[in-house]
Parts: structure tokens; sequence; C-alpha cells
């Protein structure tokens, strides 16, 4: 994000806009500002904060330039026009190409104890409270490195096998993707797309309570809807299916 704001308006403008700034590795508050000449006249109807309408002005500005998450930019620019002299501030957002830190998609870690696939399968199936859970591999090698990702992660698979897991822990899992974890090695649980996502409902209830709190509006309240259920049911051999 770049602004232009004028030399004794400088200090003021950055204080504003540094808490929606980026932090760049370990250091926050991150800025660069460039002296330089800004001109404009003030037409008709307008109301300058420096000159008069009709002539024109060289003003010393700085280029004030700061790495905004588009996620911020909204606020980020709100709190510029709060406290920019200017009528008309004049300031540019340019997307960025460079890579920043990479999280990826899911986890990966290691078991207490090391299990068997089969048993490990069945205690997902417990601990999501789920009818069944599906799997590919063998039931009995031994689990203690598990990749997750919730939903439908299958995607990650490859990089999971790389990373040394035994076995990926997901929902979604399509006939050739599960031939592709037997010549990779990797064994995979599916647990559906529901059940593995529908675990971060209270964290994202307890998480934004948070936000809300520290944002001021302690009266909010969070609430985890009640009415989402798995879509899919399931059949066992012995089940009586009533027409």
């Amino acid at each position: 994000m770049v602004v232009f704001v004028p030399e004794e308006h400088l200090h003021q403008v950055r204080s504003a806009l540094l808490p929606h700034a980026e932090s760049l590795g370990a250091y926050r508050d991150c800025s660069f500002a460039a002296p330089g000449e800004g001109t404009f006249t003030p037409l008709e109807g307008a109301n300058p904060h420096i000159g008069r309408i009709g002539d024109f002005e060289k003003v010393r500005e700085y280029r004030l330039e700061l790495l905004v998450d588009r996620v911020k930019l909204g606020q980020a620019i709100k709190a510029l026009m709060a406290v920019h002299p200017y009528e008309e501030p004049a300031f540019d957002v340019y997307p960025l190409h460079n890579e920043g830190e990479k999280l990826g998609l899911g986890r990966i870690g290691h078991l207490p104890e090391a299990t068997t696939l089969a048993a490990y399968a069945g205690r997902v199936a417990l601990q999501l409270n789920t009818c069944g859970v599906r799997f590919v591999g063998d039931p009995t090698a031994t689990i203690a490195k598990v990749a997750l990702c919730s939903g439908g992660g299958a995607s990650v698979m490859r990089s999971a096998a790389r990373a040394g897991a035994h076995a990926l822990l997901t929902g979604d899992v399509k006939y050739h993707e599960a031939r592709d974890a037997e010549d990779l090695g990797i064994a995979l649980i599916d647990a559906g797309h529901f059940p593995t996502e529908i675990i971060m409902a209270a964290a994202v209830r307890m998480r934004l309570g948070q936000k809300l709190a520290e944002a001021g509006f302690d009266g909010c309240q969070v609430t985890v809807a009640q009415s989402e259920s798995d879509p899919f049911r399931y059949l066992t051999q012995k089940t009586e299916i009533t027409l």
C-alpha cells in the first residue's frame, strides 16, 4: 500500500497504518518513506487543506509504503481516511508476487503410541462419532506417523508420503486416489468430508469469541449451528431397508 502524505502529517498517518501492516519475519512496524514533491490545483467545489481554489500548488510530500494483507486492506483504508489531512488522499494498492511463508494444508505428527491401521481407523471412527470409515492398506500395518487434511484432502497424499507419513486421514477419497496410495505405499483413512470438518466448528467459535472480545464487543455471542449434519447415511449387510 502506497500513500502520499504531506511532510507534517507523516508521523500521524504512519502511526494509524502500522497496526494494519504485516510483520516481516521477526520485525513489526515495517514501512518505508521517501520525500518528493506533489502538485495539484484545487478546482471549484474543492475544500483544500493546503492552497487556494485555482492556484497551482507544490507541496513537499512523502511516499509512504507498507505491506498490508488483502484481508486487512479495508481496515487500513478506513484508518487512512480518518487521519489523512487531504480531502482526496492519494494512495495506490499494488498486488505483490513475493512468495511469503507457505503454511500449506493439514498437519502431520506422531501418535503417542504406534498401532495398527485397522485399530487406528476404528479409533478415528469413535473419536469423530461417525458410523464408519473406509481405509486403504494392510490392516495389520504399523501406523506411527499420521498426516491429516480435513474435508477432501487426497491432493496432499504425495506430500504426506514424501514427509514419511504412514497414513493420511482425510475424506472424499476416489477410486484412483486409493490406487495411487497403494503405489506410494501410504495408507489412507477416509472418514468422510463432514465428520473431518465439523470438528473445527467449536474451535472457530472460540476464536471468533476471543477476537470479538478483544475488539470490545463483549456482548456478542458466537453460536455453532446445530442444523448441519452429514448428508451421507451408511448401510451394513444386516440393515433392512424400508421403502
